[in-house]
């Protein structure tokens, strides 16, 4: 009788579906800014970046934002800077409004209110890109009387 010290395929098999659920329940989980009611719940979702013609952009998909307490019409912010590279906006989000913009930041507006709980979702699309290069994507959730969100999109060098 022989033995093998290599795994067997139906181990691998079995290793893998308990190995695959717990990577994307952490990449799908939300990231909270902090605890109790000034807090937000903000899902990435499938955001990502992609190259576009030697650009960099960013590609919102499935991004929402879900707000502990009330926030009212036009106090719901949503930032995007990149601290090395300059930024470019294509289009603004349906139920959004582009507030600011410099070379390096974007800032996008809220023009609903919603109750606590209730969820914002970006629609799906590309809005921004920069010049090229490498760095990340900060995308930044604020409101007043809430505490801030982040969540970064690093761009592949």
């Amino acid at each position: 009788m022989t033995h093998s010290s290599s795994p067997t395929r139906r181990s691998l098999i079995k290793a893998g579906a308990w190995t695959a659920p717990a990577i994307v329940l952490a990449t799908a989980a939300p990231t909270f800014a902090a605890s109790g009611s000034r807090a937000f719940a903000v899902a990435g979702g499938g955001t990502a970046v992609v190259n576009e013609f030697g650009l960099n952009a960013l590609q919102f998909r499935g991004f929402s934002i879900t707000a502990a307490s009330d926030v009212g019409k036009g106090e719901l912010t949503i930032t995007v800077t990149n601290p090395d590279r300059s930024l470019t906006e294509l289009g603004t989000p349906d139920g959004w409004t582009l507030t600011s913009s410099s070379a390096q930041k974007l800032v996008y507006t809220n023009t609903v209110a919603a109750k606590a709980g209730q969820k914002f979702v970006v629609p799906n699309g590309t809005y921004l890109n920069d010049s090229g290069g490498g760095g990340a994507f900060v995308v930044t959730v604020s409101a007043p009387d809430h505490d801030r969100a982040r969540i970064t999109f690093a761009i592949p060098e």
